[in-house]
């Protein structure tokens, strides 16, 4: 267990709409333009997801077709259409079936440089689309749902602990790696697993909160999800487990021994054991303790505008109550108050959270409570590394932006886990669209 407190020192989900329900979302008179485009180019949008994995110039042109001739259309006639009739609530249902970063950013390059007047359109559907870009590949077994984090050079929490700040955007996973995402992972590469990326408490031990089972024997390992325990967050990971779970994201989820291709190089050079860092150019990676705190608790709008308490967007604590929650003001988390909320499996499942919903401006789910996450910084004693977030087995005080944690890396127990970070490649135009998620949300609120 955790005890060194130093105070002061996706899932992905498939949607599938049908007629009725795209009218219904475009009820309102801003999003009714949009319904009318869907419908007209139903049969050409159902042509994109086989059209994205083959045919790349043909997807393109169908985006275009879709996409940008209304949208000039729309903005030489309505202002408030052509302000918010390829609304995020519209255009993501349909679109997160496709996960064709090239395609896509061409077509979202074309919209960036149309007239003026569909600006703050266009604006929106950007950040849709680089939600979309990055929940990974659909041939690959492992897809993190990404959330964008704008608001580039804002400052530190100076009524905190000097954290926060971030010169660059970036993406975070919206919810914690679950049980049946590093299952994959291990039986890509854990066969044998010299670096013990299993622990067999996973398959029982500790109150039986593990979620992973084992059979076989080394070099013949198989691994399986135990029941009802997918979709909850991986627990009995130390930090050189989820550093080489991200080295193997980075290098494209390959399949073979924990080797440089696999596990041992990519964001991480493992071989450098506890003085270990990020390398340059890491495109999938563990959050530094900026990057987490402050998609955590920035309350994002511009390089200056504060920070929350807790991160679900509240200087109050939530309440501790099983999900969906009921808590309207301060949302709701997985935390001990008196008792733990769930004896049969302890952990909630991720994003389950969502009545408020109790996450982050920015869209992450479970920053608070369900598991301690680790982070790349070193504190406390040498090589000791950062845990921030609360667990179920803790106090609210744990949540709270002021809570910092450390402990061995290679340290696991029932109440750690992680969740990842993404840099896109250097000229991704999917960075750029980051770039203007502070934006995003300034206007959305203002709305």
């Amino acid at each position: 267990m955790v005890n060194h407190r130093l105070d002061g020192g996706k899932r992905s989900v498939q949607r599938n709409p049908d007629d009725a329900s795209l009218l219904t979302a475009a009820a309102g008179g801003e999003k009714r333009a949009f319904a009318r485009i869907y419908l007209a180019y139903q049969d050409d949008l159902l042509t994109l997801p086989g059209l994205m994995l083959g045919d790349r110039q043909a997807s393109g042109d169908v985006l275009h077709k879709v996409f940008v001739s209304p949208a000039r259309r729309i903005g030489q006639r309505n202002s408030k259409v052509k302000r918010s009739a390829l609304s995020m609530n519209v255009v993501y249902p349909f679109l997160s079936r496709v996960s064709a970063e090239e395609a896509i950013m061409k077509k979202l390059t074309e919209l960036v440089i149309v007239t003026s007047m569909v600006g703050k359109l266009l604006f929106r559907f950007g950040a849709a689309l680089v939600a979309v870009a990055l929940l990974g590949t659909t041939a690959q077994a492992v897809t993190i749902e990404y959330v964008p984090v704008g608001d580039p050079g804002n400052v530190d929490d100076i009524h905190g602990e000097g954290y926060g700040g971030v010169t660059d955007p970036y993406l975070i996973g919206k919810y914690e790696v679950t049980n049946a995402q590093y299952c994959e992972f291990l039986n890509a590469v854990a066969d044998a697993d010299p670096n013990g990326l299993y622990n067999t408490n996973m398959g029982g031990g500790g109150n039986d909160i593990g979620g992973i089972s084992r059979t076989g024997d080394p070099g013949t390992y198989e691994y399986m999800v135990r029941e009802n325990r997918g979709n909850r967050p991986v627990n009995w990971v130390s930090w050189y487990d989820a550093l080489r779970f991200a080295n193997w994201l980075h290098n494209g989820q390959p399949t073979g021994p924990q080797s440089t291709g696999t596990t041992e190089d990519g964001a991480y050079v493992m071989s450098l054991g506890s003085g270990v860092i990020r390398k340059a150019g890491a495109q999938v990676f563990l959050p530094g303790e900026d990057e987490w705190y402050k998609a955590a608790y920035y309350k994002s709008g511009g390089t200056n505008a504060g920070y929350w308490d807790y991160p679900t967007q509240s200087d109050a604590a939530p309440t501790a109550e099983l999900p969906a929650g009921t808590d309207m003001v301060n949302g709701s988390a997985n935390y001990r108050s008196g008792g733990y909320l769930d004896t049969t499996y302890y952990t909630t499942e991720v994003g389950a959270y969502d009545a408020k919903p109790s996450g982050s401006v920015y869209g992450t789910f479970d920053q608070g409570g369900n598991l301690l996450e680790w982070n790349e910084a070193p504190f406390g004693l040498f090589p000791y590394r950062g845990l921030r977030g609360g667990d179920f087995g803790g106090p609210v005080d744990n949540l709270h932006a002021l809570s910092r944690y450390s402990e061995d890396p290679a340290y696991e127990d029932f109440n750690i886990g992680f969740r990842v970070a993404s840099i896109p490649e250097p000229g991704s135009i999917i960075l750029l669209a980051c770039g203007l998620v502070a934006g995003l949300n300034w206007w959305r609120r203002r709305r």
